[in-house]
């Protein structure tokens, strides 16, 4: 007789992400969370490099 023993972990985590993913649709839906992005613009890049070398970066950021 062969017997065989089954791992529900792969079910368990399923479970798991998919109560978190309720979880956080439940905190945007209420207004708990918001993704509300007003205004702001694109960085404005200005990249010169000569052969071999690394470009100037410069970084302005929160």
């Amino acid at each position: 007789m062969h017997v065989e023993n089954h791992s529900n972990t792969g079910m368990i985590v399923g479970i798991v992400l998919a109560l978190a993913a309720v979880a956080v649709a439940l905190l945007f839906v209420t207004g708990f969370w918001s993704a509300d992005v007003k205004g702001g613009a694109l960085p404005k890049v200005d990249v010169k490099a000569e052969g071999g070398a690394l470009p100037d970066v410069d970084l302005n950021s929160k």
